[in-house]
Formats: C-alpha cells, sequence, structure tokens
C-alpha cells in the first residue's frame, strides 16, 4: 500500500484501488490484465505501477484515468521514480528504465538471474541499485552502464540506501552494509571494477573487507544478530 495527499492506493489481484486514507470513502479503481506487481509508486500526482500482464502503467493518482502504458518484460516489483525516469525490475532479473512523462523505453539491463523475491529498486546521487536473488548492482541511472555489481551469495531483501550506505539483507549471512562514495568519471575503465577483496563472515563474528575500484570504494561489514 503507498499512503499519498491523504489517499491510500493498493493493488489487489488485477487492479489498483484509490480510497481516502482519512474515512475509507472509494475514490476509483483501475483495471489491468493481470495481477499488479505490489503497491504503487506516486510522484506528482501519478501512479506507476506493473502488471502480470507485461506492461507498466501509469494512471492520473486523482482520477485513476490512463496517462500511458509500455511494454515492461515480467513486472515483478513497484517501480522506483526518480529525475523523470521510472526503474522498473522483471522476474528475469532485467530492470527497465522509462520516461516518466511518455513511458517510452530509455535503457534496459539483463542479467541471467531470478528477481522471484519480487526486490524493487532504489535510486541515489544519479546511480540505480536492484538486487537479483543472488547479487546487487549499480548502474548509471542515465543510460544503464553497468558501474559494479556484487555476489553476496543470496539477497533476502530490497537494497535500501541512507545516508550514503547501501544496505542489502542476505539469506545466509545476515546484512551487509556497501559504503557509497564518487563513482567516478565517464572515462573510467569499466574492466576494473571488480571486487579486491571478499567478506566470508563466521557465525556471530563480523568480516569487512575494503574494495578499489575505479568506480567507488567501499567497505562491506556483515554482522547478525546486530552487533558488529
Amino acid at each position: 500500500m503507498t499512503v499519498a495527499g491523504g489517499v491510500a492506493y493498493f493493488g489487489f489481484s488485477s487492479q489498483v484501488d484509490a480510497l481516502d486514507a482519512r474515512t475509507g470513502k472509494f475514490l476509483w479503481s483501475f483495471t489491468v490484465g493481470g495481477g499488479t506487481a505490489g503497491y504503487p509508486t506516486v510522484v506528482k500526482n501519478v501512479a506507476y505501477f506493473g502488471a502480470d500482464d507485461g506492461y507498466i502503467y501509469a494512471i492520473n493518482a486523482s482520477t485513476g484515468a490512463l496517462i500511458w502504458k509500455s511494454v515492461a518484460g515480467m513486472p515483478s516489483a513497484p517501480p522506483a521514480v526518480a529525475n523523470g525516469r521510472v526503474y522498473l525490475h522483471s522476474y528475469d532479473g532485467s530492470l527497465f528504465s522509462f520516461d516518466a512523462r511518455t513511458g517510452k523505453l530509455v535503457w534496459s539491463y539483463a542479467t541471467s538471474a531470478c528477481n522471484c523475491y519480487q526486490f524493487p529498486p532504489a535510486v541515489a546521487n544519479g546511480v540505480v541499485y536492484f538486487a537479483t536473488d543472488i547479487s546487487v548492482y549499480a548502474l548509471d541511472a542515465r543510460d544503464g552502464t553497468l558501474l559494479w555489481s556484487y555476489d553476496t551469495g543470496g539477497i533476502y531483501s530490497p537494497p535500501v540506501v541512507a545516508n550514503g550506505v547501501l544496505y542489502v539483507g542476505t539469506e545466509l549471512s545476515g546484512l551487509w552494509a556497501f559504503g557509497l562514495k564518487d563513482r567516478g568519471s565517464a572515462e573510467t575503465d569499466l574492466s576494473q571494477a571488480e571486487p579486491a577483496g571478499l567478506v566470508q563472515p563466521d557465525g556471530g563474528t563480523a568480516g569487512s573487507t575494503s574494495i578499489a575500484g575505479p568506480w567507488h570504494e567501499t567497505v562491506i561489514y556483515s554482522f547478525r544478530g546486530g552487533v558488529f
């Protein structure tokens, strides 16, 4: 569910409904050709969401009227909206970027892994972060260029960015925090953007390593039980 401007929006089976958040009064409903992929993301009075019918939709958040729809693979999670772009993750691990106003596809990035846990992407400082069931990826939000990726062995929560740190929860090794710094310039040699070390957590003992790369300099922490 999403609440914005005093209205509650939620996906239910093959439709999105809008209710007055204070009174519960029904406002409108929008029906699609398949189950909705999570809750709508509402930005500037537009509600964006994907559905099992293979489309991403943009609808007027006040009236429920269709603004645009575009082909979007197999939408699996709520989209992220930032700087005039809509970023949508697909079940097949692909990430799509659409123009928020027109719905035109700007770029797409394919992986070989599944987004079976339905993780939405996160956007910060011109970078879009998304996770498959195994790895976390960082792409240039403008053109979809891969900046870096990291295999955690199994991811169990969506990526979240706060205060210059990217957090992902893993299935077996607890919470990982990636310290985000300057990604460098467009002339950087991407072939060198591989981690220089690996974290090997052992039970309740935290592991950490510095990752040196031309696009980022990262410290990774892994811990269990909330204690480093």
